[in-house]
């Protein structure tokens, strides 16, 4: 387990990453000196679908200004920051790369939202949060690099009140069952990827405790248009030069069938 570890960190994690950000809004004409959350949509949402998918996900939360919600898999911060300034609600984020929470730290800070957002580095499969204090949990793209998917949901649920939702996304095995091509988005080697059909991913959540109110296969939207040159520009600065070949590969695995999105809604019974 530590060596799978080891290895989703060396995958994600780089030096300076919010820097790169700056830089990256200055080639798209923008000033770093201005940040505003909306200037970084383009360049801070890393699950499929980008902002469009965490504006539509994160309404069925039924979030306010009184919710607290818990992001798992927090990246560089980019829905944490979308879900604080839409709903005004206080949001903590988690990951396992610390580079990344610097980096949401500091883009945070910088859109004068660091009074309802934090970020600790942490591990999914021991969350360091009390039981039950949490209104709502959002985990978008994060346990394909994870092999006990049953400790995250069972994690999830511990620090979810009784109520709580539930917005979850995941790439996982398509009906062809044959392996995807590597590089992908999560993993460019098959040693840290980590994928289940749809059904165990259910199954696995049901166990931990959860209702589960929504489960639809999105591969279809997955397939977006390509993207602009911002948003390019930006997956490649923070993800990895090689970025674009590795969602190349994912919709090929996705149009034969070998990889299958799935987004789940569900409630803490």
């Amino acid at each position: 387990m530590a060596e799978a570890h080891a290895g989703v960190q060396k995958h994600y994690g780089s030096a300076n990453v919010a820097g790169r950000i700056f830089d990256a809004l200055k080639q798209a004409g923008e000033d770093p000196g201005r940040l505003k959350p909306e200037m970084l949509y383009p360049l801070d949402q890393f699950h499929g679908g980008g902002v469009g998918a965490t504006k539509a996900n994160t309404a069925k939360l039924g979030l306010g200004a009184a919710s607290h919600v818990l992001d798992v898999g927090s990246g560089v911060g980019g829905p944490a920051r979308y879900m604080a300034l839409t709903y005004g609600c206080k949001v903590t984020g988690i990951d396992l790369t610390e580079e990344f929470v610097a980096a949401a730290r500091d883009l945070t800070a910088r859109c004068g939202l660091a009074d309802r957002i934090e970020f600790q580095h942490g591990n999914a499969l021991a969350l360091p949060f009390a039981d039950a204090g949490f209104d709502a949990a959002t985990c978008f793209n994060v346990t394909m690099n994870i092999e006990d998917k049953a400790g995250v949901a069972r994690e999830i649920a511990r620090v979810l009140k009784p109520g709580g939702r539930l917005a979850y996304t995941e790439t996982g095995i398509g009906p062809n069952a044959a392996p995807p091509y590597f590089p992908l988005p999560w993993a460019r080697e098959p040693a840290v990827s980590f994928l289940v059909s749809p059904a165990r991913l259910r199954e696995g959540l049901e166990r931990a405790g959860f209702r589960i109110l929504e489960f639809v296969d999105e591969t279809g939207t997955m397939q977006a248009p390509a993207p602009s040159e911002l948003v390019r520009l930006g997956n490649q600065v923070v993800m990895g030069a090689d970025f674009v070949a590795r969602i190349k590969n994912m919709g090929r695995s996705q149009a034969e069938g070998r990889l299958v999105s799935t987004f789940v809604l569900a409630e803490r019974g």
